[in-house]
């Protein structure tokens, strides 16, 4: 008979294949931008704080960082961006007087169509237009 343990991570192992890699994602933010994660602030559903286990939510945060991301990753073609997810990141944004900024990989996208993608509230948008013409 096969071990209990053992099933249990092949079924881990199979279902991870067919979900995104949100912890590489994490981590290429994390390399890209100097900010460092925050594992495990707020963990679990309808818990405040800056992460939410379960939705595979992390946020990354460096004290001289002037923006606070959240890292969503898709292993399809799209990708639906939920309230509940601006919510939080637009709460501890105005909590720690720093820019929102959503980070969003598409791992199921082709060329010539990025895979990662930022999105940012359009006000701050036309204000770093502003800045970059000015």
């Amino acid at each position: 008979m096969a071990n209990p343990d053992d099933l249990l991570k092949a079924m881990s192992d199979a279902t991870r294949k067919d979900k995104a890699d949100w912890r590489r994602h994490e981590k290429d933010v994390e390399d890209r931008t100097g900010d460092r994660r925050v594992v495990g602030s707020g963990n679990g559903h309808g818990k405040t704080g800056q992460t939410k286990v379960r939705a595979g939510v992390r946020v990354a945060d460096n004290m001289g960082s002037t923006h606070i991301r959240e890292c969503k990753a898709t292993k399809g073609r799209s990708i639906g961006v939920k309230c509940d997810w601006l919510d939080q990141l637009i709460e501890q944004s105005l909590s720690m007087g720093r820019d929102p900024v959503l980070e969003i990989r598409i791992e199921g996208a082709e060329l010539p169509t990025p895979t990662d993608w930022v999105l940012i509230p359009a006000i701050d948008y036309e204000a770093m237009l502003e800045r970059l013409s000015g």
